[in-house]
């Protein structure tokens, strides 16, 4: 297990500092020039001490729209997927680039206000997940433990590995993080075993026995950027082949069919990651996800059981509520025709 280099903390000067230049801007509506003729120091100062005020998690700033559903579309999105919460962010835009940082936000937040110390924290790759170890609070001491929840994919995640999400977030709250030196899937079951033979994958592999928290974004089929590679292609194609079925999400590596299953075939002996059971053991298991085209595979994930929070957008939440509505109505439809007299 590695020990990470953490970035320094504030000071109690400086966060003192921050807290004053925060109450004369936000409490007492000074100006930054204000501000700063009353401290002494110059405009740029005030600036940048605001900024940091922010990213230190003492200033939350809440853009409130009157007309917005993400109240009561949180409360539906807990109360029919049985969630212990449901974050829903009260915005409309479509775009990832858009929505990743302010749903990172949104779980960052979660996570600070919630985590206890010394937590092993399981850590997914992509880009929800990075967004949200780049919103966490570089001055909160929570001395996580974290491990990445798969090995590497290759092209598939080189944007936003797990193993790298695994180590800014430790680094970020002051923990530790332990690696696996392996790619998610390999040729056959001996390979696995030589590969978790060596001390620091097994460290890794039995921090999973061990989860506290699981963090983790929803990945959809096709991925939604970037496109599959050879890699990922050919595990899907393999897949679709035993099961007869295409998959709708990607959940920790492990494909999730429409209504909630997770198949394990014949290629989950050489899949070098946590297993379902293994992250179902985890007392909060955090999904970050959000935007139209990952409503199919958001519904696949809530169907599985195995999110327990939800942290997604005001338009993906009403788009998977309605989803789930009408496979529900489809379904009766089905079992009336199907005891109809005369019906085959």
């Amino acid at each position: 297990m590695k020990q990470p280099q953490p970035r320094p903390a504030f000071t109690k000067d400086e966060i003192a500092l921050m807290v004053a230049v925060a109450e004369l801007y936000h409490t007492h509506h000074k100006t930054q020039q204000e501000i700063a003729r009353t401290l002494g120091t110059s405009r740029s100062k005030v600036s940048r001490l605001l900024s940091k005020a922010e990213k230190a998690g003492i200033v939350e700033v809440t853009v409130r729209n009157p007309y917005s559903k993400a109240d009561s579309l949180s409360q539906d999105l807990a109360r029919v997927f049985g969630l212990e919460k449901a974050v829903v962010v009260p915005m409309i835009a479509d775009n990832q680039e858009v929505i990743a940082p302010v749903l990172g936000r949104a779980a960052a937040q979660y996570i600070l206000s919630r985590m206890p110390r010394s937590t092993v924290v399981g850590v997914g790759r992509g880009r929800s997940v990075n967004a949200t170890v780049e919103q966490l609070a570089r001055n909160v001491q929570l001395s996580p433990v974290a491990v990445p929840l798969a090995g590497g994919m290759g092209a598939q995640d080189m944007a936003f590995p797990a193993s790298e999400n695994a180590r800014r977030l430790a680094e970020y709250l002051g923990g530790l993080c332990t690696f696996i030196y392996a790619p998610a899937l390999v040729r056959n079951k001996r390979i696995k075993e030589s590969i978790l033979s060596e001390d620091q994958s097994r460290e890794a592999v039995q921090l999973w026995n061990k989860l506290d928290w699981v963090l983790t974004g929803i990945g959809t089929i096709p991925p939604s950027h970037g496109g599959p590679d050879k890699w990922f292609q050919k595990v899907l194609d393999n897949f679709v082949r035993e099961m007869n079925e295409v998959p709708v999400a990607d959940l920790c590596s492990w494909f999730i069919l429409g209504d909630g299953r997770i198949p394990v075939t014949s290629r989950a002996s050489c899949l070098i990651g946590a297993t379902p059971e293994q992250i179902r053991r985890a007392s909060v298991r955090l999904a970050v996800a959000g935007g139209l085209r990952k409503v199919e595979a958001i519904l696949g994930a809530l169907r599985t059981g195995l999110i327990t929070v939800l942290v997604t957008d005001e338009r993906t939440a009403e788009a998977v509520l309605s989803l789930n509505e009408k496979d529900h109505k489809r379904e009766s439809t089905d079992k009336m025709s199907e005891s109809a007299p005369g019906s085959t």
